[in-house]
């Protein structure tokens, strides 16, 4: 797969995770859910980059993790910045490991 298949791969995967955590706040207040579960549930929406940053992170990846934190890590990972930007940001650090 090629580079700009990968970038166009993640861009959609966040969007789609984006879009799915804003209906899911909507869902959890009408349907009256825990902050527990309302955690939870979005847990299980998570697909693809953003499912693999969540599992990377112990903090966000235990079950006792609020929806408030998740969010807010979720939001600074991936909302101010394109994956694209993300993407660039990993290769540099991977090449200069390779110079070390």
């Amino acid at each position: 797969m090629s580079q700009e298949s990968r970038i166009g791969k993640a861009i959609v995967e966040v969007a789609l995770c984006t879009n799915s955590l804003h209906k899911l706040i909507y869902i959890a207040k009408v349907s009256n859910w825990l902050e527990d579960e309302k955690t939870l549930i979005a847990k299980a929406k998570l697909q693809g980059i953003a499912l693999h940053y969540v599992q990377g992170r112990e903090l966000l990846a235990i079950d006792a993790c609020l929806y408030a934190i998740l969010r807010e890590h979720l939001a600074e990972r991936f909302s101010e910045k394109s994956p694209a930007h993300n993407y660039t940001q990993l290769q540099d650090a991977m090449q200069e490991k390779e110079k070390v």
